[in-house]
């Protein structure tokens, strides 16, 4: 199955991992936050789910609102059967929730 995962924080990284390792599945995509300023020099930091996917050709995006057409029409074009979501940070868009056929 075709999976999209959606999230950001520490918490959904060892869901993806678990989707990444799945035979029986393939994650198409990741949809997380954008990178931001952290800490007290406000150095510019990615998200744990970024962070985990260091080193592998994963497709990432990083809108800054999910709920713009053109983050929607990005996910659309990954194809994904399901959407996977953990601690994402934002709510997410009927019309993205609506793309694959299993929520």
């Amino acid at each position: 199955m075709r999976i999209v995962f959606i999230g950001t924080g520490e918490i959904g990284v060892p869901t993806l991992q678990a989707l990444l390792r799945s035979s029986e599945h393939r994650v198409t995509g990741v949809v997380t936050q954008p990178d931001k300023p952290a800490g007290r020099t406000q150095q510019i930091e990615p998200p744990p789910i970024k962070r985990a996917l260091a080193g592998t050709k994963m497709s990432i995006l990083q809108p800054v609102r999910i709920k713009g057409r053109e983050a929607i029409e990005e996910v659309r074009t990954l194809r994904p059967e399901a959407i996977v979501v953990m601690a994402y940070g934002q709510i997410l868009p009927r019309d993205l929730l609506e793309i694959p056929p299993v929520a």
